[in-house]
């Protein structure tokens, strides 16, 4: 298996492949879900060391994500990444560990997810 694995969030098609294909690029193992209902899922049957949050506008669910990431074997690293303006602020508000803002910038995701997880 590949490093370290990213539980990515995003419900969007086109920014999935795009960072799939750059952090399994870098030797992370990318998991894919639509939302946070179906990584709570994933979250029971994977080892995961980070997730990308794709954050909308009901924190609730982001909530339930961050908790169960936390009490998961080695307690995941979350990380926002929204389109929101005050996503530092957001982050925060909801108990992630940072925020990374769209539009990516490739090479700050990259080197974000090394400072929350290490090289794979």
């Amino acid at each position: 298996m590949a490093g370290d694995t990213v539980l990515v969030v995003e419900d969007d098609a086109g920014m999935l492949d795009f960072v799939v294909e750059s952090l399994e690029g870098e030797g992370y193992y990318a998991v894919t879900v639509p939302d946070p209902a179906a990584a709570l899922r994933v979250m029971g049957a994977l080892l995961v060391d980070l997730v990308l949050l794709d954050h909308g506008p009901d924190p609730a669910p982001a909530r339930a994500l961050i908790r169960a990431a936390r009490a998961a074997p080695g307690g995941a690293r979350v990380l926002l990444w929204t389109a929101w303006h005050d996503g530092a602020e957001r982050a925060a508000a909801i108990g992630a560990d940072g925020a990374v803002e769209k539009p990516i910038d490739l090479d700050a995701l990259l080197a974000r997810v090394r400072a929350e997880v290490g090289a794979p």
